[in-house]
């Protein structure tokens, strides 16, 4: 166990001890604002997206940071014609372009002639570039959704406080309450590990990749991520 692992651990702590204070029924509710908040973002996301594209320079921005280069340094690789082209190479130069899970698998994934032709790429290069932009863009749309929602309903909750004191409810209130704080926390993280994959994406970093890899911890939910899982490399 490294300090990743340990700074994770400190989160669900600090997650369960902030649970037992506002009492199992208020963390409960608080988890529900979590599902309802990657409920809307995952419907509205798409939306969000094709607003960023059409009203804001990002799409420059990320082609700009995102260095496709440095993952397929051989010219003629990045020239490389996507018709015809062999699925095992194909798989060979993605899962060797040092991009972080699950982007990885997701590039090889949906690498068909019908993406293709909705991406308009003919070559590998464009290929890498393209759906890498449309990923960071669709995440960042997915967050904007997630952040806004997560507030509205935050301050909707508060209105709630005064249930959890029913007398009913009292007596296993604390240790119930950890609990949910924990699951809490869990989506926290899972929140943290995803904007660092956007990050790592955008800025690879080896020393960063490096302290992920050597925490079992932090492998698992960069590798396991529902978020990032749940994000397309289309728009």
């Amino acid at each position: 166990m490294n300090l990743l692992d340990a700074a994770i651990l400190v989160i669900l702590a600090l997650s369960g001890i902030v649970g037992c204070y506002h009492g199992f029924i208020l963390s409960l509710l608080n988890i529900g604002t979590y599902l309802v908040s990657f409920l809307l973002a995952f419907i509205l996301y798409p939306f969000i997206s094709k607003i960023l594209i059409a009203r804001t320079s990002l799409v420059d921005t990320l082609n700009y940071y995102i260095e496709v280069d440095s993952m397929l340094p051989d010219v003629a690789t990045r020239k490389m014609p996507l018709d015809g082209l062999d699925p095992t190479v194909l798989r060979h130069h993605i899962y060797n372009a040092g991009l972080s899970k699950p982007f990885d698998g997701l590039l090889y994934d949906n690498a068909t002639a019908e993406v293709f032709n909705q991406m308009q790429v003919s070559t590998l290069g464009d290929y890498f570039a393209m759906s890498l932009t449309n990923i960071v863009i669709n995440i960042i749309g997915f967050f904007i959704v997630y952040f806004v929602s997560r507030m509205i309903l935050t301050f909707i909750l508060s209105i709630a406080a005064e249930v959890r004191e029913l007398p009913m409810l009292r007596r296993y209130d604390t240790v119930a309450g950890f609990g949910a704080g924990v699951i809490r926390g869990l989506f926290i993280v899972t929140v943290i590990f995803a904007l660092v994959s956007v990050g790592l994406t955008i800025m690879p970093l080896d020393i960063v990749d490096e302290i992920i890899q050597s925490s079992p911890m932090a492998r698992f939910f960069i590798e396991s991520n529902f978020i990032t899982g749940l994000i397309s490399n289309k728009i």
